[in-house]
């Protein structure tokens, strides 16, 4: 299944605010695209669910990690975007709400922090979103696996 994706106000060519619908539940999403902000070094990892756990344990460990917030953000986003539109093994499309949440949550987490300027000009590439979150979505990631499995 895709997620489906349109411009969610007319003045959207001028700021767009893109909302993403996950087929399966109806979980409705919006993203701001920051045309702005470079990207960071890309993380050399293939793009498989033991890659993804591997990296949310470096995203809750960041003093031991050797990837930044900002690249986990971005591994996931190009994840996503990899599977957005064929079809996918069970365990791969389990995920995709999670990888999208990774993302999803770093773009508000800097919106909710910096200001307009800020966004414009810094890199991010040593801001941190809390080690929980990075916990919780671990959590979700290893249930989903053992369902899967079993």
């Amino acid at each position: 299944m895709a997620f489906k994706y349109v411009f969610s106000r007319p003045e959207a060519a001028i700021c767009p605010l893109i909302r993403f619908i996950y087929p399966r539940n109806q979980t409705e999403f919006f993203i701001l695209p920051n045309r702005h902000m470079n990207l960071s070094n890309p993380i050399p990892l293939p793009f498989t669910s033991e890659s993804f756990v591997r990296l949310l344990q470096y995203g809750a460990n960041p003093n031991e990690s050797p990837y930044s917030h900002k690249q986990i953000a971005e591994w996931c986003d190009k994840f996503w975007c990899r599977y957005i539109d064929i079809d996918i093994p069970a365990e791969i499309e389990a995920i995709l709400p999670i990888l999208t949440d990774v993302e999803t949550q770093w773009d508000l987490h800097l919106a909710n922090t910096f200001t307009v300027e800020q966004l414009r000009c810094d890199s991010f590439e040593v801001e941190r979103m809390p080690v929980e979150w990075f916990n919780d979505w671990l959590d979700q990631v290893l249930k989903l696996k053992t369902k899967i499995n079993s």
